[in-house]
């Protein structure tokens, strides 16, 4: 063998290995791109995305019983509506002094509450901070007295049966937010 032919062996040697290289490492790069762009995509079993899942399960049930929710107009039909009868007169009239009775005492108990906290931490609060906690207890107060009648409300109006336009309102109530109810999409 002569020294161009051995030079030309190990050329083509040199050239045959520098291929299977590069197709190595061609082969690894694509191995590594495929690798992170799989990690961006979560699997199908990730708690995460199961869990993501639910919540959104959870809330689109919830959005779709809170979109007929008026507490407004609920309220504004009770304290507007002039009975027929004087069954219904007699209910309202309860029910409204119900609330009343009951949001005094939610408004004592919940200034009772700001008050205390306010001469207990006197020397840190401002007097602005010291107002806000008194408005902030008749605000709660009030919303403590609404929450707890509520359901004696309903009750009252639910006894009336469905001839007067109160009772009918009281059970379409009772009966559109029940919790046992499964929501169909």
């Amino acid at each position: 063998m002569s020294d161009k032919e051995i030079r030309e062996q190990l050329r083509k040697k040199y050239q045959d290995e520098e291929k299977r290289q590069k197709s190595r490492m061609d082969s690894e790069e694509q191995e590594l791109r495929q690798y992170f762009s799989d990690i961006k995509k979560p699997i199908n079993q990730d708690p995460t995305l199961v869990r993501r899942q639910r919540y959104n399960e959870k809330m689109s049930t919830y959005r779709e019983v809170m979109k007929d929710v008026s507490i407004k107009s609920f309220v504004q039909t009770i304290w507007q509506y002039e009975g027929n009868n004087p069954e219904e007169i007699e209910t309202l009239y309860d029910c409204k002094e119900f609330m009343k009775k009951r949001s005094i005492e939610g408004v004592a108990l919940s200034l009772t509450a700001t008050s205390s906290i306010s001469f207990w931490n006197r020397r840190y609060l401002t007097k602005p901070t010291i107002v806000l906690g008194f408005f902030v207890g008749i605000a709660s107060g009030i919303a403590m007295g609404f929450i707890r009648s509520t359901g004696y409300t309903l009750k009252r109006f639910e006894e009336l049966g469905p001839d007067y336009f109160l009772g009918r309102l009281a059970q379409t109530e009772i009966e559109d937010f029940r919790l046992d109810k499964v929501v169909k999409k």
